[in-house]
């Protein structure tokens, strides 16, 4: 019905290729965040569409830069129906965006979410947030991922015995 017609290929003048092929070409040499997968909590420009909550984050593990003494700070906006671990992924995806990625093990499950002081002191009368609970259900406007220690991880814990007199 219709005939095919080659069109001649034109060179690139110069030897130099387009913008975005100089752009794809860039981002095969930049390390991957372990952590893309958490994006999809991200609230951010979601807050007339759904529910979002703003948290402030701690990062203590990650050495402090010289603006601020209290260390790395990420603040979110994170859909409330994002479980505790899906934000510590998100806190996690955005320190590597940040250039923190040599700092960071690509294993989430060495890191964990407590509560914190507005100073960005952990707040270690508190056990660490339940991995499974909605990041909702708690109404902390300062958090802190922090390395697991053994010294959080395997505190005694206190048992009731009865005594008989």
């Amino acid at each position: 019905m219709f005939e095919e017609v080659v069109l001649p290929v034109e060179p690139v003048k110069g030897g130099r290729s387009s913008l975005l092929s100089q752009l794809l070409e860039e981002t095969l040499y930049q390390p991957s965040n372990p952590y893309l997968e958490f994006a999809k909590f991200d609230g951010e420009g979601l807050d007339e569409t759904c529910s979002t909550k703003t948290i402030h984050f701690f990062l203590p593990f990650l050495l402090p830069s010289a603006d601020d003494e209290r260390g790395v700070i990420i603040t979110i906006c994170v859909i409330e129906t994002a479980t505790v671990k899906d934000v510590k992924g998100l806190v996690l995806c955005k320190a590597c965006l940040k250039g923190k990625e040599s700092s960071i093990h690509t294993d989430i499950n060495k890191y964990g979410v407590w509560i914190a002081e507005d100073d960005g002191t952990v707040d270690s009368e508190f056990p660490m947030l339940d991995e499974k609970e909605a990041i909702s259900k708690y109404g902390f406007q300062f958090l802190a991922v922090d390395e697991k220690d053994k010294d959080k991880q395997n505190k005694p814990s206190q048992k009731n015995v009865p005594v008989k007199m």
